[in-house]
Order: C-alpha cells, then structure tokens, then sequence
C-alpha cells in the first residue's frame, strides 16, 4: 500500500493592486503577537496548532513570517499568514523548499466557520499580497491541496495562477 498527497502551487501577480471589498464591521489588520495567542488557543482554529506556539512567536518576531487579521469588534474571525523564509506544507510528510530572493509563500488562511460566505478570504489575502509588495516582493505563492476544489476556485478569482503541483 503507497500513500501520497498531491498539492497545487499557485502564483500571484504582484505587480498589480490587488482590490477587495470593504466589509461592514471588520477590520483588517496586522496580526499581533497576542493574536497569535489568542488564535493558538482559539478551539475552532485547529489549523494554527500544527504550529508549535514557541516557533509562531520566534519567526513573527523575527519577521520571517507576517500575520493578518479580521476583526469583528475583538473577535478575530478571519486569518493569513506568510513566510519570506520558505514553503513549507505537510500531511504525512513535512516538506520544506527554500523560497527565492523577494518571495514569499502564503500559508494559513482560515475564516471561522460562521463568518464564511462573506468574501473575508478574499479581502484578507487581498490584504496579504498588497502587504507583501510594499515589504518588496515580487513574487508570491500558496500551496493548496490538489482536492480542495473551493480554495482552488478562491485563488483563481482573487487572481493565483496554476504554476504547478508537487506529489509527495
């Protein structure tokens, strides 16, 4: 018995503004160390805890990795993340890819299940690619696993490109 996984890699144009929809009531922030906190500990957002809290708070302090928020009011309902250090993905396997020189890779975005719907996703990885051109990118990328037809479709029509998939 052999078991694999595939995931799709995906690019954005960061030459362009990326536009997005300012939604009633949520803000859009940069994440803090205390979010990040407050989203390790946060018991439907499972996603932040294949992290290691300790690593989250060494590479957002050493801002290797850049946070963002949505905030209703206090309530963090929506997040994103990326990395100007490497790719980085896992399920049975961990892999790791070293990124090129002004990159940088798009990792953990999740919207809580009661806000979904209400293009949070977009406006936040808007947010992310507008953030990371300022900071000097150039080229950005997400990884998404090859049967997740519905963050598939979001990348395409926030603007990612299908740059290619890795089996591991």
């Amino acid at each position: 018995f052999f078991y694999y996984e595939r995931v799709v890699l995906y690019g954005y144009d960061l030459s362009i503004h990326h536009e997005f929809e300012n939604i009633a009531n949520i803000k859009l922030d940069q994440a803090t160390l205390k979010d990040i906190e407050r989203l390790y500990h946060d018991k439907l957002n499972t996603d932040v805890t294949s992290i290691e809290l300790d690593l989250w708070k060494d590479k957002i302090s050493r801002k290797l990795w850049k946070g963002f928020v949505c905030k209703n009011g206090d309530e963090i309902v929506a997040q994103a993340f990326y990395s100007i250090e490497d790719i980085f993905f896992g399920g049975t396997k961990w892999v790791v890819l070293k990124l090129p020189m002004n990159s940088a890779y798009g990792f953990k975005l999740f919207t809580r299940p009661d806000y979904r719907g209400k293009k949070l996703g977009m406006a936040i990885t808007s947010f992310r690619l507008n953030s990371a051109k300022k900071e000097g990118i150039q080229k950005f990328f997400t990884v998404i696993y090859s049967n997740n037809a519905v963050s598939r479709h979001n990348e395409e029509k926030i603007g990612g490109f299908l740059v290619g998939s890795i089996i591991f």
